[in-house]
C-alpha cells in the first residue's frame, strides 16, 4: 500500500469567493458579450435565491429555455482557508481511499446550511462538519453527489448552521478505483518478464 500525506489532489474544492460567479458564462467563446453579461447576472441572482446546483442556476439564468453553457463554478457561500489531504493507494486492488479536511469560513448572512464542494468519480463514505473554535460537531443531515455538475452537496441540519465569519472544518472520507483513462488518479502497467506490474499515476492537479 502506498500512502501520500498532505498533498494537493484535486478531488474536493470549496468555493474561493463570491466573485467566482462573476464570469461563469465566459466558458463559451462563441457567445456574444451581451449573452455573457445576461447569464452572469442571472447566475448571481439564482445563487442568491438558493439554487442547489450550479447547473440549475445556469438553466434558470438562460432566456427562452435554450441550453446554458456547462458551468462548474461553485456557488458563493464559503471561503476555503486550508486543505489537508491523505490518500492511501492499494495497488493490489487498483483502488484508493482517503480523507480530506477543508477549513472554511462562511460568508453568507445570516446562516449557511448547505456546503457545495467539487467532487468527481469518488464514493463518499462519511462527512463531518465541526466548529473549529468550540470543537463542537454540527449535525450533517446528509450529502449527495451531483454527477452532472461534479459536485458534492452537504446539508447541515437544525438550527446550528454555519455562522458568518466563523471557521469550520469539513471532513470527507472517500473511496474510488484507480481510473483507466489517463485522467485524474489513474493506473498504468508494464510487463517485466511474464509478470504485469501496476503503478498509480497522477499530476495531483485538476484534469
Amino acid at each position: 500500500m502506498v500512502r501520500y500525506a498532505s498533498v494537493t489532489l484535486a478531488l474536493f474544492f470549496a468555493a474561493a469567493a463570491p466573485r467566482h460567479l462573476r464570469d461563469a458564462a465566459g466558458q463559451s467563446n462563441d457567445l456574444s458579450a451581451s449573452y455573457h453579461s445576461s447569464v452572469a447576472d442571472g447566475l448571481r441572482a439564482a445563487a442568491a435565491a438558493g439554487y442547489e446546483t450550479v447547473a440549475a442556476a445556469a438553466a434558470a439564468a438562460t432566456n427562452g429555455g435554450s441550453a446554458a453553457p456547462v458551468v462548474y463554478r461553485l456557488p458563493a457561500g464559503v471561503t476555503p482557508v486550508s486543505y489537508e489531504l491523505r490518500v492511501d493507494t492499494d495497488l493490489d486492488r487498483l483502488s484508493y481511499s482517503g480523507s480530506v479536511q477543508i477549513a472554511i469560513v462562511s460568508t453568507v448572512t445570516p446562516k449557511l446550511c448547505r456546503i457545495v464542494l467539487n467532487a468527481k468519480d469518488v464514493r463518499v463514505t462519511a462527512v463531518r462538519v465541526t466548529d473549529v473554535g468550540t470543537g463542537a460537531p454540527l449535525t450533517v443531515g446528509g450529502w449527495r453527489l451531483a454527477d452532472g455538475d461534479e459536485q458534492l452537496i452537504v446539508t447541515v441540519d437544525g438550527h446550528r448552521c454555519l455562522i458568518p465569519a466563523r471557521r469550520y472544518a469539513v471532513d470527507v472520507d472517500f473511496q474510488a478505483p484507480l481510473r483507466g483513462d489517463m485522467s485524474g488518479y489513474y493506473r498504468s502497467s508494464y510487463i517485466e518478464g511474464d509478470v504485469t506490474k501496476w503503478l498509480a499515476v497522477t499530476k495531483f492537479e485538476p484534469t
